[in-house]
């Protein structure tokens, strides 16, 4: 089967894309693996930068029930240091955007075939060159096109493995428990050897609490034992977090600030196939819309779809690669400890870190308050 272009996940990234380019006229397909919405590792927080790119795809996360987040708490075991984000920003698990993402897909005439596995993705031979540049083999059958992206997200398709980053090799683990009270509308940052956590309401009343751990860590200390760590790390909390139970999610060997450049003999890859923003930062689902829209709109001709690509991962280069210095800073005991005393010198630079580190905003209205001031 042949098709204008196939986007092999269906995470933000390659939603993304697919409502640019089907607004673009292209009859994008994508393959996602999973048969219904399910839970990822993510932080799950909603920077100005990434509710923009949304309301520009016809999703309002609002509408979707996100939680509006005001502060932000690092942490590091001791009492926290707080500051007033620069920005508004909301909170909305990842099943729920994530089915929105594809529902808004279909409506933009994208075709979206859900629980397909995709073995394996690669140039055609040549004796197909008519039916297409790039021959997919899939659990649906086999399709070709001359329009191959790779949006996997966290989990790289055989053949096309990330190349490390300034972080590499991380863990990112994660728990969404029902709190103990009514959590206030914060994201805590917890600090602790060997990891790091970012804590936050979403929209059915549980925290998310989802962790970035080295693998020496848990292997040391295990699962439970990284939650026990980042729970020691936000005492703050104790009274809201409880026991810490519940499902966990995990996702192995994350680049943290790696950045990928588009090339002519290679597919397409966008959102953490093309960059890895560490979790400490959060603005990864502002790199994934933006890199799977920026795409998708120019899809159709290859330099300008390889131009549009380049110029998206330009502009989170550097966030990219001084995310990865920060998170391997923040893993270490000696580094926590410089930027909890940074912090509380200079509570400023809290509310500096979390201004510097968004995309670039869009001119856009975003129906959202203004920033806090």
């Amino acid at each position: 089967m042949r098709c204008d272009a196939v986007i092999i996940g269906g995470g933000l990234a390659g939603a993304a894309t697919a409502i640019s380019a089907a607004r673009a006229g292209l009859q994008a397909t994508v393959l996602e693996r999973e048969a219904i919405p399910k839970h990822k590792v993510c932080g799950e927080f909603l920077s100005v930068s990434t509710i923009e790119a949304l309301r520009a795809l016809g999703v309002c996360p609002l509408q979707l029930g996100a939680v509006p987040l005001d502060r932000v708490r690092v942490s590091a075991g001791g009492a926290p240091v707080e500051a007033i984000l620069p920005f508004r920003a909301v909170s909305l698990s990842r099943k729920t955007l994530d089915a929105a993402m594809l529902d808004a897909a279909a409506e933009a005439g994208a075709v979206v075939r859900r629980g397909v596995r995709v073995r394996d993705a690669g140039q055609a031979p040549p004796t197909a060159a008519r039916a297409g540049r790039w021959h997919i083999d899939a659990s649906c059958g086999a399709l070709n096109t001359d329009r191959l992206v790779i949006a996997t997200g966290k989990t790289d398709l055989r053949g096309h493995a990330r190349p490390s980053g300034v972080h590499g090799a991380m863990v990112g683990l994660k728990r969404l428990v029902v709190p103990a009270r009514t959590p206030e509308p914060v994201i805590d940052l917890a600090l602790f050897p060997g990891g790091y956590a970012g804590i936050q309401p979403i929209e059915d009343g549980r925290l998310n609490v989802c962790l970035a751990v080295t693998r020496a860590h848990v292997r040391r200390h295990g699962v439970d034992g990284a939650f026990a760590s980042a729970a020691c790390a936000a005492p703050h909390l104790s009274a809201t977090l409880g026991a810490l139970a519940g499902e966990t999610h995990a996702t192995a060997n994350i680049p943290y600030g790696m950045v990928r450049k588009a090339h002519p003999s290679r597919p397409h890859y966008v959102g953490d196939q093309a960059a890895v923003i560490a979790s400490i930062l959060g603005e990864g689902m502002a790199i994934a819309l933006t890199t799977g829209a920026d795409l998708g709109a120019q899809l159709a001709d290859p330099d300008k779809a390889r131009a549009a690509l380049r110029k998206a991962t330009a502009a989170a280069r550097h966030r990219v690669r001084l995310s990865g210095v920060l998170s391997h800073l923040a893993c270490s005991g000696p580094g926590a400890a410089t930027l909890m005393s940074a912090a509380r010198l200079q509570p400023g630079l809290v509310r500096l870190a979390a201004s510097l580190s968004r995309l670039p905003p869009h001119t856009r209205e975003t129906g959202i308050d203004a920033p806090h001031r």
